[in-house]
């Protein structure tokens, strides 16, 4: 501590030796000295030495007082500077106070920079070190001049100014301790306050959390069922989520939270996909790329994350390019085939160029391969001969193939136009990749397949894939009964399967169902095999 604060040195009330002292009687008179002298007590001259320039009138400095600095809620009460002291407290926690309102509550930070309270220490210390000694003479003054007013019984004027004055450690340890438990008991409680008027109750918050999460799970099982009530758990679960995000501080579970509602809008966007809710469906799946891309961001290394964001955007690149296809079965429907075939053309030519270019250059493929597939149907299936080229649709369904290798669907393209090509070797080679992508064959594949090995010669084996291709569509009915989303799907599936039925039949049994139901197509044939 400073000078001030050695306790133990041996007191001399009569050494005031300094040179700047020798007038002060002249000027103040020997009453004064000898009073501010009884005041101070023990260290009388330290403080008479710093104080004779302003009672000479020679300046109005005093001096700077390094306990003041160091110490200044302790030094104010140490030396019975109550009032002076209940002062600096209430600058101090109005200080810290209003720190707390201006970067928790205005700006929203999860708490108040420490850099803020060392600054206001520092000159909070500075103004107390340089007014300190000052402080202290109008203080012994105001104390002798109210004592010297007042009449004692028993003791004399000298007496009391000995008593007021001087120092109490005990004083100075009771006060700070009182005082600093005052403050920190009212900056806990406007803390509190303050977080939860904006994050509000922290127990709210983690139940909010735990019926998202339940909400959540309830919606993977529904989605697994089929039941279409997963969509608006999904939106609910995500909804709670992204309520409480905001008010995550821990940096471990903002990355588990953005990873957590990145999963959310991919399950949610996957679903709205296939109920056709189109627009729903992009707008969901931007966001799960937003959150895939923060996640990836934090933590790069993380597989399952980087497949995650590919996944999502490959599903957006599908809903985009949906809407090219929509557009040219709009020309189809107005038998406008050749500006059909030239947005096609066009389409592919634009991918080719922007992934030549590397700027997205994996969604950029990714379109090109999706827009080859789709431009290989088209030729090999125009309602108008006269554009049909089976030829070309194998040649742009094999690039979109050597593009996508793992695209199941590409291959499936690749064998449907093959076969109508008249390559059944080739197409039953495609399949064999589609069953290697899927695991198991559907219906339109086990059709295929059957027209397939009837066209090189190996009939029982097509009758056989037939047989199997039936029993696909019965079991789907069945399964389709108590599950709205596997019968929404299996509505999407009909129409292909319906002409792929009847096509099947004509060239393995050579009679048309014509107007027949896929179920008494079914019927039929199970009868047949």
């Amino acid at each position: 501590m400073s000078e001030d604060f050695e306790f133990n040195q041996p007191a001399n009330p009569n050494a005031v030796e300094s040179s700047s002292l020798e007038s002060i009687e002249d000027i103040s008179g020997d009453s004064e000295l000898e009073e501010l002298r009884l005041f101070v007590g023990s260290r009388a001259h330290y403080y008479l030495r710093k104080w004779a320039p302003l009672l000479q009138g020679r300046t109005q400095s005093t001096g700077f007082n390094w306990a003041a600095f160091f110490f200044a809620g302790l030094w104010l009460s140490y030396r019975k500077m109550y009032k002076a002291t209940c002062i600096l407290w209430a600058i101090l926690f109005v200080e810290t106070i209003a720190e707390e309102v201006l970067f928790i509550g205005i700006l929203g930070k999860p708490e108040a920079p420490t850099g803020t309270v060392s600054l206001m220490e520092i000159v909070i210390g500075s103004i107390c070190g340089i007014w300190g000694n000052r402080w202290y003479l109008s203080h012994a003054r105001k104390v002798i001049s109210r004592i010297q007013s007042e009449k004692f019984l028993g003791e004399d004027v000298s007496q009391m100014i000995s008593k007021r004055g001087g120092v109490s450690l005990l004083s100075a340890v009771g006060i700070s301790c009182l005082c600093f438990a005052i403050n920190f008991v009212g900056f806990t409680v406007v803390d509190t306050l303050l977080y939860q008027a904006r994050f509000g109750d922290v127990d709210l918050l983690d139940e909010k959390d735990k019926t998202g999460i339940r909400k959540y799970e309830e919606a993977l099982v529904k989605a697994d069922q089929g039941d279409i009530e997963a969509e608006s758990l999904y939106t609910e679960a995500i909804a709670l989520w992204e309520e409480i995000f905001p008010q995550a501080t821990e940096k471990e579970y903002q990355k588990f939270a953005i990873g957590r509602l990145a999963s959310a809008h991919l399950q949610l966007g996957e679903l709205q996909r296939q109920l056709n809710k189109h627009t729903q469906a992009e707008a969901t799946l931007r966001k799960a790329i937003t959150y895939y891309e923060r996640a990836v961001a934090a933590e790069p290394d993380r597989s399952l994350t980087n497949h995650n964001l590919k996944v999502a955007r490959e599903m957006l690149n599908g809903l985009v390019e949906q809407k090219l296809q929509e557009q040219i079965d709009e020309m189809c429907v107005a038998r406008r085939f050749t500006d059909a075939i030239d947005l096609y053309l066009q389409g592919i030519k634009d991918q080719e160029k922007q992934a030549r270019s590397g700027k997205d250059h994996e969604a950029a493929v990714w379109r090109l391969a999706y827009r080859l597939d789709q431009f290989a149907w088209f030729l090999a299936h125009c309602p108008d001969g006269r554009y049909r080229d089976t030829k070309s649709a194998v040649q742009h369904a094999q690039r979109a193939t050597e593009l996508q290798p793992n695209t199941g669907d590409y291959w499936y393209t690749l064998a449907m136009v093959q076969y109508r090509n008249g390559d059944w070797h080739d197409s039953l080679a495609s399949l064999d990749k589609v069953k290697a992508e899927y695991g198991e064959f559907d219906a339109t594949d086990w059709l295929l397949v059957a027209m397939n090995l009837y066209q090189v010669n190996q009939r029982n084996e097509a009758r056989s894939a037939l047989r199997k291709a039936i029993e696909w569509i019965k079991e789907q009915q069945r399964k389709a009964e108590d599950n709205p989303l596997l019968r929404f799907r299996y509505e999407v599936l009909r129409p292909i399967i319906e002409v792929l039925l009847r096509e099947a039949k004509i060239l393995i049994d050579g009679n048309e169902a014509t107007g027949m139901r896929v179920e008494d197509v079914a019927s039929k044939l199970e009868t047949i095999f």
